[in-house]
């Protein structure tokens, strides 16, 4: 069963590519490997899942998340 990408898929896709493209190749080693769906799923959720944590700790003073 193929999935076919949204309009914001293709557009991520595309800029991702580009910003790779334009790694300096001798500077950066970019392995690129194939991942089943339930592994990308747990590596993009670590991803966001760091990505939140971030940006939440530069939150302070009165714009602070209060629990």
């Amino acid at each position: 069963m193929s999935m076919e990408l949204g309009l914001y898929e293709q557009l991520i896709n595309k800029v991702i590519s580009a910003k790779l493209n334009q790694l300096d190749k001798n500077k950066f080693y970019i392995k690129q490997t194939n991942i089943d769906k339930a592994e990308a799923a747990k590596l993009l959720a670590q991803y966001l899942s760091s990505v939140v944590k971030y940006a939440l700790s530069l939150i302070s003073g009165d714009d602070s998340i209060r629990g």
